[in-house]
């Protein structure tokens, strides 16, 4: 269940791969800060497919899986997978809910600090918001055409599950790019996002399971 919400704190991500080597320190790191925090003030809302490339250090194929995002603004979170198996995890305020074939569990962030820890970065992750997190370590840098924020956690317990993050944004856009997480297992994740929305009418229903 906790691999599942670190693999959701990220949100955007593309089809290319990228070499780190390929980036620089940033230099012009106010420039960049002020730039991305007003654009991703005006994402009132995201929906998107999405594809999850995850390598496991025991298998030799990478496990992919397909499934639907969609976030609105303030506090609301979907994240439904498709294949190869049905599984919903949703974010409403403060009460998390996680739903597969055979059963579905409720939680409060506010009883269980883990998930609030995990819920506050991942919607610090899609508002933009990352930036000032207490979470991580944050180093950024750029090549012509995109920044990169590496993230490397300071709080034990997700330096527990956790080596790194690395987020690519668009420099032409500002939107991310590519996100891949680093697990202190070894394991390597990386999902990819599609026919990307943004600021359309979601329903507040769809965040919430009878």
């Amino acid at each position: 269940m906790y691999k599942l919400l670190i693999i959701i704190i990220t949100t955007f991500l593309s089809i290319n791969s990228i070499k780190s080597q390929d980036f620089t320190p940033i230099s012009n790191e106010t420039t960049f800060k002020k730039a991305y925090t007003e654009k991703t003030a005006l994402t009132h809302s995201l929906k998107s497919n999405f594809i999850q490339e995850k390598s496991i250090s025991l298998l030799e194929k990478k496990l992919v899986s397909e499934g639907l995002f969609q976030f609105k603004n303030p506090d609301k979170l979907r994240i439904e997978y498709f294949k190869p198996y049905s599984y919903l995890f949703l974010m409403n305020k403060d009460q998390i809910t996680i739903k597969n074939d055979q059963k579905q569990t409720n939680i409060s962030t506010k009883s269980n600090k883990i998930f609030k820890m995990v819920s506050e970065i991942t919607m610090e992750c899609v508002n933009g918001n990352v930036l000032s997190s207490k979470e991580f370590k944050i180093s950024i840098f750029e090549n012509n055409s995109q920044y990169m924020l590496k993230l490397i956690p300071k709080d034990k317990t997700l330096k527990s599950l956790l080596t790194e993050i690395k987020i690519y944004i668009e420099k032409i856009d500002y939107t991310v790019g590519t996100l891949e997480m680093y697990e202190v297992s070894g394991d390597f994740t990386k999902m990819i996002f599609k026919n990307r929305q943004t600021n359309i009418p979601i329903a507040d229903e769809i965040f919430v399971v009878n």
